[in-house]
């Protein structure tokens, strides 16, 4: 199979920076694979999933037209889908639980609006941006269901974004936390301040939602909560959109060429 820039990827991080063994067990095609990361205890099962550009978007790169895209900046379906395909792979793979279960999201993708990373991030954790009366703006943590609270049994996300971004987002709730937090995985990310978690994202600046105390099914529920929790005035919830335009343009004649 020909290399793919993300499994090298992957696979660099393990074996160059963490000094572990990688075993792969299953590579489907050049966007996905399954492995054992060995030379630690308990290892790691890993589950890769690349994000790939839209199906036609070197078609209309060819063609020479614009094009356009519209993008949530904190939300992606992909991201949910290959979450769910990835936790079944892992269950099959490693049945009885004994390593560390890590989702490794690439969304190093060459196209549109470059926004595969925050994207993944806000899908993990939930996030939705809100505003007050004073059109201050917040980014609400658990705003919606968090990609920890769909799959409880992963333990781990690694989410590799553009320009080398990298963040490991960590199940604080998970029965095994302190497992993870022991790890060499975690040991790294923390070492370069890449660890993302509810807790430790709060203290950065993001709001955030109890779970058990409001039913985010119901967006006045969720506004009237941060107005209470946070005492902020006229909560109002938004999805801001990305849109962004691209052609292709045609190559500049060389310096001396006949115009």
């Amino acid at each position: 199979m020909s290399p793919d820039p993300g499994f090298e990827r992957f696979h660099e991080f393990f074996t160059a920076t963490l000094g572990l063994t990688v075993e792969v067990i299953r590579r489907t095609n050049d966007k996905s694979a399954d492995a054992f990361v060995n030379g630690e205890s308990p290892g790691y099962a890993v589950e890769l999933k690349a994000r790939c550009n839209r199906d036609n978007f070197a078609s209309d790169l060819t063609k020479g037209g614009p094009f356009g895209v519209v993008e949530k900046p904190d939300f992606d379906v992909w991201v949910i889908n290959q979450a769910r395909e990835a936790l079944k792979q892992l269950e099959s793979n490693d049945p009885q639980r004994k390593r560390i279960w890590v989702l490794w999201i690439d969304t190093s993708r060459r196209t549109e609006t470059g926004l595969g990373f925050e994207q993944a991030l806000g899908t993990v954790f939930g996030i939705r941006t809100c505003i007050d009366q004073q059109f201050e703006s917040y980014r609400c943590l658990q705003a919606s269901v968090s990609l920890f609270e769909r799959f409880p049994k992963l333990d781990t996300i690694v989410v590799r974004g553009e320009q080398q971004r990298m963040a490991l987002c960590v199940n604080e709730e998970s029965e095994r936390f302190e497992v993870v937090s022991s790890s060499n995985l975690f040991s790294c990310f923390a070492s370069h301040g890449g660890v993302c978690m509810v807790s430790s994202l709060q203290t950065s600046g993001f709001l955030a939602v109890d779970p058990e105390c409001v039913d985010r099914t119901s967006e006045s529920s969720v506004q009237e909560y941060l107005e209470k929790t946070y005492k902020l005035q006229e909560v109002r919830m938004c999805d801001p959109k990305s849109y962004v335009s691209s052609m292709r343009l045609p190559p500049r004649n060389p310096v001396g060429a006949d115009c």
